[in-house]
């Protein structure tokens, strides 16, 4: 499956979630029903999948991501309006991972939907796993 058509069921469940929730509740119920939902349509999802974060090879934190689907979309919902620092957090996530694709999913007051693609080659010293020594 191509990245538009993985981008593209995610955002089918996410519609279908927001149409029967609607706005108002706080995040984790739409997390859940979203993973829910995206497992019900032959999606493989990790909920609060970690994702570690390094400097110069030395780990210095770890994040967790709402959800992380198919091991190549990073899914971060959002119970509110969408915000600047709701996308600079996902770039984060992308930019600290070997994930290249992200969706920024708002059920605040009006469904929002942001896509990301950040590609490997542009991000500063990936690692996916500590160096030995």
């Amino acid at each position: 499956m191509d990245e538009n058509e993985l981008t593209g069921r995610v955002i089918a469940c996410f519609r279908r979630v927001y149409n029967y929730l609607g706005g108002g509740l706080p995040e984790r119920p739409y997390v859940r029903a979203l993973a829910y939902e995206c497992s019900r349509n032959g999606l493989s999802v990790e909920r609060e999948a970690p994702i570690t974060i390094y400097y110069e090879r030395i780990e210095i934190g770890r994040y967790r991501a709402d959800l992380l689907v198919e091991d190549r979309l990073i899914v971060e919902a959002k119970a509110c309006d969408l915000l600047p620092e709701h996308g600079r957090q996902l770039l984060t996530y992308m930019r600290c991972s070997p994930v290249e694709l992200g969706l920024l999913l708002s059920f605040g007051s009006k469904p929002r939907i942001r896509r990301f693609v950040f590609r490997n080659e542009l991000k500063p010293g990936i690692v996916t796993t500590p160096s030995a020594g």
